[in-house]
């Protein structure tokens, strides 16, 4: 049992799934289509179709700003500072929950439109972390979502039937 920022309650269920994507196949038919992962177009895919990154974060950046500012004149934990909290935090949600239906929708998009789906095994966290990279570059990566992307594309392939192949960069 969970209780998020906002203080709603749920019921958190957790299990594993199997990897997919290892060993031979044979990628010679044209039952496949393969991805590429970006910034500024989310995902390209074999075909040059493109599916833009949605700055759901940047469109909240004004309101987050305002209730920032609104809290720093409470003391921590005063009344009023827990009020002007708790609207951050719903405000943080509601752009969780868009990137979060945009996510499952385009999953189940891609997971639909060939047997044979390939990907790029890349590793965001790491990506992202690197020291060469500015604060920008990070928040991009950050609404990019790759990883959440990548766990939902490997649980829904494993749920709905195609073959999930991830391949070296």
């Amino acid at each position: 049992v969970k209780r998020d920022a906002c203080g709603d309650w749920y019921a958190v269920i957790v299990y594993e799934v199997e990897i997919i994507g290892s060993g031979e196949y044979d990628l010679e038919n044209n039952d496949r289509i393969g991805y590429d992962l970006g910034l500024v177009d989310l995902i390209t895919d074999s075909h040059g179709n493109k599916v833009k990154v949605p700055d759901f974060y940047k469109q909240k950046e004004e309101e987050i700003a305002k209730v920032q500012r609104k809290m720093q004149g409470h003391e921590k934990g005063s009344p009023g500072w827990e009020k002007w909290r708790r609207k951050l935090a719903i405000i943080h949600l509601d752009a969780q929950r868009k990137r979060n239906g945009f996510l499952n929708r385009l999953v189940d998009d891609i997971v639909h439109s060939a047997p044979i789906i390939v990907f790029e095994d890349l590793e965001p966290k790491k990506m992202k972390e690197r020291p060469d990279q500015g604060r920008a570059t990070r928040k991009r990566y950050t609404e990019a979502s790759w990883g959440m992307l990548m766990r939902k594309l490997r649980f829904k392939a494993a749920e709905a039937g195609p073959t999930l192949i991830l391949v070296d960069p």
